[in-house]
């Protein structure tokens, strides 16, 4: 897992929404999300899971073509926007890891 890699913008990538779709609507059943990095680079990435940990979601992320999952906070603004956001913090990785290895 990586939290290394800031990835602020998601929206759909299913192709059958409208250009201003920023939500998993529409994508969550077809289990992908395309994601913006800070450089730019688009990635379609497999949506692993979405869990809690402490009150604060996160999702888990696994880019098309790589086998190295990506994790990072994850949030819903009022409007139903996605956001997602780095983990904070080597104590917070570790926390939302061993998480995440338990539902395996």
């Amino acid at each position: 897992m990586s939290h290394d890699n800031r990835m602020p913008s998601a929206g759909c990538c299913c192709g059958a929404c409208a250009d201003e779709c920023n939500s998993l609507s529409g994508c969550n059943s077809r289990g992908m999300l395309m994601i913006s990095t800070q450089d730019g680079q688009e990635l379609r990435c497999a949506i692993i899971r979405i869990f809690e940990v402490s009150g604060q979601s996160y999702i888990a992320l696994l880019p098309v073509h790589t086998d190295e999952m990506l994790v990072f906070r994850y949030m819903k603004d009022e409007s139903g926007a996605v956001h997602l956001d780095n983990i904070q913090s080597e104590e917070e990785f570790d926390i939302v890891s061993e998480t995440f290895k338990n539902f395996y």
